[in-house]
């Protein structure tokens, strides 16, 4: 049953199964656009008192800053949640990084309710009817197609997994890309590395103090802050977690 149809926002509510429904049939525009739907959509929350949300977030493109993310915490998720609400999925929009904002800011504020992200809504609507996720023994492996090139020459692939195990799939390849980025920006640094170099770095690396890492190569102590001198000078690192991050990049 429709209850709400704003210009961005349509809310229905399926009473046998105590669940609201948000579709955003276009972006809103702006945060105060995003605010006047949000407030409709908690005051029929707080009137109807449904324990099931699922918001479908394909056409969803606005981003939504930490301050932003605060307001929606304050004057959505904890009203929501003191009015009932158990059980809160989003099927992703199509731009998935936009969507990994969504994901890192309930944890990023600590929200008092924990969502739940699907590919599809078929997905969401199967978790929501079961009240459960699917379990570490339902996992199968995900596949990767490689479709070949579009007119630009950009690859394309398909991947296909578990509904349920999408938030899983999305950060893995956001940590893939984003240590793509940093290969691609510090390879030169690393290969300028004489080869104790990379074992002063290595070593370093798992936290141990120059005096055992020294110990370990057979060197002296000085030559050893020597040779972390100038590793922190070529990689432009400070600290043994740069260290660690240059190691887990680069092997």
């Amino acid at each position: 049953m429709p209850i709400h149809s704003g210009k961005y926002l349509k809310i229905d509510f399926i009473a046998n199964k105590n669940r609201f429904i948000q579709f955003w049939h276009q972006s809103p525009p702006s945060f105060d656009a995003f605010k006047s739907e949000m407030l409709a959509y908690t005051e029929l929350y707080l009137k109807h008192r449904p324990t099931q949300s699922m918001w479908l977030q394909q056409n969803f493109k606005l981003d939504l800053d930490e301050t932003a993310q605060q307001w929606i915490e304050e004057k959505v998720n904890v009203p929501c949640k003191a009015a009932g609400n158990k059980q809160l999925a989003f099927v992703i929009s199509q731009d998935i990084l936009a969507h990994m904002k969504v994901i890192g800011a309930f944890e990023k504020i600590k929200s008092c309710i924990t969502p739940h992200h699907f590919a599809t809504q078929e997905g969401a609507e199967k978790w929501l009817d079961t009240f459960e996720l699917p379990s570490k023994s339902e996992h199968q492996d995900m596949s990767i197609t490689y479709l070949g090139t579009d007119e630009n020459g950009l690859s394309e692939l398909t991947i296909k997994t578990k509904s349920g195990e999408i938030l899983e799939v999305i950060r893995l390849f956001d940590s893939l890309m984003e240590e793509s980025k940093f290969v691609k920006s510090n390879i030169q640094k690393y290969l300028s590395l004489t080869e104790r170099e990379r074992e002063v770095l290595q070593l370093r690396s798992t936290g141990l103090q120059l005096s055992e890492v020294a110990e370990k190569l057979h060197i002296s102590l000085f030559t050893g802050q020597t040779h972390w001198r100038k590793v922190k000078k070529k990689l432009g690192i400070s600290t043994v977690v740069d260290a660690a991050k240059f190691v887990k990049a680069f092997g």
